[in-house]
């Protein structure tokens, strides 16, 4: 009885979950695509101070007597005795009734509520010295809200105010955060730091040495799985090392117990099948010579295609703090099965938000083609159409298709569900 993906993927983060964050302090700046420990919050607001949200003439509505929109009331001409930039002293002191020059940015004073674009005016948009006096010369459709209270000023706080809360624990950094989270005056952030992952890619045909001649052996194949896996764990905020061994069970689990102090996680590719040479089902099965009994991964072939043979165990070993068990998960040595098998069950344990979310059949667009028992994984393409969120099915064959994917289509005869691999959804 083969096992379900639901199962296995439960079994998977029951038998592989990694031990606690550890966490650190570092700056924001540094951090892009590390992941927060922490909610991340505004230290101040956002603008810090009133500001003009215009190049253009302030005013006190107050002072002028002005009701809300009554531009016609107003007079065609104002004085000009003040000239504000952003970042710059003051130049000149305002009288009541009079305007201030500002510039966008500029701290627009207490008693003045209203900016005038500097388009509604005769001034010189680039004179380096404020007018004297502005004729007003408002245009017919803006003269009811052209001197509203408010008009073109950022209050403080309008668009972050202090405490607002910025991202939750678990979520990635990003260049938006930073610029964001910098703009209020966060600084630092409490980080988990990285998982360290070891890939470890089994078989004697593979070659790893990507010369312009590699491959050129007959019989050789092109290591990819490695770099691929690096990769993903990468943008999943995890620091990722690669091995190679063979296809002998001693060196890999020489190499397994070598590296398992320095790691959190122990991934393999290839050899979980049923043949006389599948490597890692017999060096952490049960059975192989002097390690009979070591017994330290199940096995099991799952009703999925593609990626059907995996595997799951806790390697013992001796680390500095006393005995320990680092997660393996052992995947498929096809790159398909390995790509499909590390998003469905490896990406979870590495902090992954992506879950699975089921669709309505009209909102699947595949290949008209009969669903076989178990599940079916497709390479696809998640669209936003209208408000609904689209899977459509990457056509092509093998590896190919799965470089214009942003997730995986998981196709079974009672329902069909989709999960992101982290891409950006286009919206029609």
């Amino acid at each position: 009885m083969h096992v379900s993906l639901d199962e296995w993927r439960a079994r998977v983060t029951a038998l592989a979950a990694l031990a606690p964050d550890h966490t650190e302090d570092a700056p924001l700046a540094g951090a892009l695509g590390r992941r927060l420990a922490e909610p991340l919050t505004a230290r101040i607001p956002a603008p810090q101070f009133r500001m003009s949200a215009m190049d253009g003439f302030a005013v006190s509505t107050r002072e002028l007597g002005l009701g809300e929109g009554a531009a016609d009331a107003c007079s065609a001409q104002l004085e000009v005795t003040c000239d504000i930039s952003a970042g710059r002293a003051v130049v000149g002191k305002r009288r009541p009734g009079t305007a201030a020059r500002i510039m966008t940015g500029g701290l627009l004073p207490d008693d003045l509520d209203t900016v005038i674009p500097v388009e509604f005016t005769d001034a010189n948009p680039t004179a380096a010295e404020a007018p004297a006096r502005i004729a007003l010369m408002i245009p017919e459709a803006e003269r009811a809200k052209a001197l509203v209270p408010g008009r073109h000023v950022r209050e403080i706080g309008e668009e972050i105010p202090a405490g607002d809360l910025l991202a939750r624990r678990g979520d990635f950094v990003t260049p938006e955060l930073i610029g964001i989270a910098l703009s209020v005056g966060v600084t630092h952030a409490r980080l988990t730091k990285p998982r360290r992952v070891a890939v470890i890619m089994t078989g004697d045909e593979l070659v790893t040495d990507l010369r312009g001649d590699a491959g050129a052996r007959r019989g050789a194949v092109l290591e990819s799985n490695g770099p691929m896996l690096q990769a993903a764990c990468a943008r999943l905020g995890a620091e990722a090392s690669i091995h190679h061994v063979g296809d002998d069970p001693a060196e890999l689990i020489g190499l397994a117990r070598s590296i398992a102090p320095r790691h959190d996680l122990i991934v393999t590719t290839g050899g979980v099948g049923s043949g006389a040479r599948d490597v890692v089902k017999a060096a952490f099965g049960e059975g192989f010579g002097e390690t009979q009994g070591l017994d330290c991964s199940r096995f099991e072939h799952l009703a999925m295609r593609p990626g059907g043979p995996q595997g799951v165990g806790r390697l013992s070993i001796e680390a500095d703090e006393g005995s320990a068990a680092i997660p393996m998960v052992h995947l498929p040595g096809t790159p398909v099965g390995a790509f499909t098998a590390f998003h469905l069950f490896v990406a979870p344990l590495l902090g992954s938000p992506s879950r699975p979310i089921t669709l309505p059949e009209g909102n699947v667009r595949r290949e008209a083609k009969p669903l076989k028992d178990g599940a079916t994984v497709k390479p696809a393409h998640l669209t936003i159409d209208e408000g609904r969120l689209i899977a459509t099915e990457c056509e092509g064959r093998r590896l190919r298709p799965f470089a214009e994917a942003n997730a995986l289509l998981i196709l079974e005869k009672e329902r069909a569900r989709v999960i992101s691999l982290g891409g950006s959804l286009r919206a029609r």
